[in-house]
């Protein structure tokens, strides 16, 4: 703000965006006892992702994860196969591909990624590009997308066994609306209220 002369207003936006942030990262972390694990995929070949001190490590924070390179130092590290595997992520954040579960389906095709535990069960979260790559006035977007992505939402379902995965040879049905109907006054659980 300072650069433009409009300090008084860029000084709010970032407090708007720190409260929501906050707000994101307390529901969030209310459903959880401790981070789950993710690796936040930026390229595939050869693999490379964000390490420790980055907005995206910041990001995975506000959602409840923990980025399973945080202790690289360098920014955007390119990563070796045999290390991922070492640290066997819970979760692989990504964006989306052209539809849902397109990326899933292809980390499934990769020799590497398909022995990730993650990839065998399905925990891949995939958001959209633009929320993924771009950090700024859009990073609550991105947090609450990633924390209403069904894989995450139910991983303690998943975990459990309560609910198992579906590997599906086509891709899933897109619906054009989808309308949910609940009696109201009743307590909505968090999941539910996401989900809707």
């Amino acid at each position: 703000g300072a650069l433009v002369g409009r300090e008084p207003q860029a000084d709010s936006i970032a407090r708007s965006l720190r409260g929501e942030l906050a707000a994101i990262h307390a529901e969030a972390c209310r459903e959880f006892a401790a981070p789950e694990t993710v690796f936040l995929v930026l390229w595939t070949e050869p693999p490379q992702t964000a390490g420790g001190g980055t907005w995206m490590t910041t990001l995975l924070e506000t959602a409840c994860l923990k980025n399973v390179f945080e202790d690289e130092r360098i920014p955007w590290p390119t990563i070796g196969m045999e290390s991922i595997t070492a640290r066997q992520p819970r979760f692989i954040l990504t964006s989306r591909g052209g539809s849902i579960g397109k990326r899933l389906a292809e980390f499934r095709g990769k020799p590497g990624w398909r022995d990730l535990d993650a990839i065998k069960a399905g925990r891949v979260i995939e958001i959209p590009g633009d929320l993924f790559a771009r950090a700024g006035p859009t990073l609550p977007a991105a947090a609450r997308a990633i924390v209403a992505d069904p894989t995450f939402l139910l991983c303690d379902e998943l975990r459990s066994g309560h609910l198992v995965p579906l590997v599906l040879d086509q891709p899933p049905f897109q619906f054009a609306n989808a309308y949910a109907v609940y009696a109201p006054g009743r307590h909505v659980p968090a999941k539910v209220r996401r989900f809707i």
